[in-house]
């Protein structure tokens, strides 16, 4: 199984992440959780995953800093498939989240409906890729 990042702070979504992704087939073990952006960046400098799920907005301030971590991720994990999941989403925000790296740029209620689907078609992707290898 590939590597899972959650970066997210609030909790209760992380929660709704790490069920759909136990539904998927990970184990807590393939999944490292951040909720915050300092945070973020060590554990992207410390570690490489093969997928992320990250929130744009990781405080209540709303700075975007999942830009950041998104932009780091990909520069530093190229093969990484970034999800990036917001609540305040706008066209705006979703160019630049596709333009720092991510694959996928989708709200967060949609995610709470499709969070199972759209990790399960990921993981797919995944093995594709890795079988090309």
């Amino acid at each position: 199984m590939p590597k899972l990042f959650i970066i997210d702070d609030n909790e209760s979504r992380v929660n709704e992440i790490l069920e759909d992704v136990e539904r998927v087939g990970f184990t807590k073990g393939e999944v490292r959780i951040a909720d915050n952006e300092k945070d973020a960046m060590e554990l992207i400098a410390s570690d490489v995953p093969d997928i992320a799920i990250v929130d744009v907005n990781l405080t209540a301030q709303l700075q975007k800093e999942g830009l950041r971590v998104i932009q780091a991720l990909s520069d530093k994990h190229r093969g990484c498939l970034i999800i990036c999941i917001t609540s305040q989403g706008n066209i705006q925000l979703g160019a630049d989240a596709i333009d720092s790296g991510a694959s996928d740029f989708i709200d967060q209620e949609w995610a709470y409906i499709n969070g199972y689907e759209l990790i399960k078609q990921k993981l797919a992707i995944y093995k594709n890729l890795k079988e090309r290898e």
